[in-house]
């Protein structure tokens, strides 16, 4: 059995680190569109009472998704022990920290 240098092993951890990130903007980008179908919804006009109250729940759900999105998978993320791939993994994090803040805020808005 070869053991695994510590440059493979932070080089993995880092490489998994990523893939979550990946995973999680994936998960964004589907509430965003979450977002921008209730959006265009109320955009369009005359939108009958029982579908405006249905979106109003489509909404109230979409913000706790997003803080539960941000504060328990998000914020969760380990970056610290990182030391390859440490600062694109904080610049992700932190960007797409400030993408679920501008939606939330929308989100919110839209309310």
């Amino acid at each position: 059995m070869s053991k695994v240098s510590e440059d493979e092993r932070l080089s993995a951890a880092a490489a998994a680190t990523l893939g979550q990130l990946e995973g999680l903007d994936e998960r964004f980008g589907a509430m965003t569109s979450a977002a921008d179908a209730i959006e265009a919804l109320l955009d369009a006009g005359s939108v009958p009472a029982a579908r405006l109250v249905e979106a109003k729940h489509e909404l109230a759900q979409l913000n706790g998704d997003l803080e539960k999105f941000q504060f328990t998978q998000l914020d969760a993320l380990e970056v610290a022990d990182l030391s390859s791939g440490k600062a694109d993994a904080r610049a992700r994090r932190k960007g797409l920290h400030a993408e679920v803040e501008r939606l939330h805020e929308r989100a919110l808005a839209l309310h």
